[in-house]
């Protein structure tokens, strides 16, 4: 395959489209004539190149209005009432550090107010250990009341 600014245009915008059969179908030509142009074996016609440059041009403009949208993104992780919290500043609201990846466990994320990254997956664990923290703390005051009660009626039986 021949590397130029048509294959590699061709390459990109067939990725995007997801097939050279359904990238073909958008220049309105033979899949079998694209393939040839993506090998560098025929030669391409200019309009044909326009189109597939403001077809990528246009995906692109796209993905990078959507990166923008989600550097606006506010994300916060809970566990019922337990917020994940920043480490620096105890802002419970985050962004992924790279907008334009995905959010995943092995991503970092950012700290909407002070900017502290901090690896997701290593936020939800810390909040999880919290949530059990607090968990036991009321479990342990729930027994503390309910021994409490129990004293006190016994106490009031024997004095009746």
């Amino acid at each position: 395959m021949a590397d130029n600014v048509y294959t590699k245009v061709l390459k990109q915008a067939a990725d995007m489209e997801g097939s050279t059969q359904a990238l073909a179908a958008r220049l309105r030509v033979p899949e079998n004539t694209l393939l040839r142009w993506m090998s560098g074996r025929a030669q391409m016609p200019i309009q044909a190149f326009l189109n597939a440059m403001e077809f990528v041009s246009a995906h692109e403009q796209q993905s990078a209005a959507q990166a923008s949208d989600a550097t606006d993104e506010k994300l916060t992780f809970n566990v019922g009432p337990m917020l994940a919290r920043c480490m620096t500043c105890d802002s419970t609201e985050f962004r992924r550090a790279d907008a334009t990846k995905p959010l995943h466990y092995t991503r970092n994320l950012a700290c909407r107010s002070c900017g502290t990254e901090v690896n997701y997956g290593r936020l939800v664990v810390e909040l999880a250990k919290e949530t059990s923290v607090h968990a036991r703390a009321r479990l342990a005051a729930l027994k503390k009341r309910e021994a409490e009660r129990k004293a006190r009626t016994t106490k009031t039986r024997t004095q009746s």
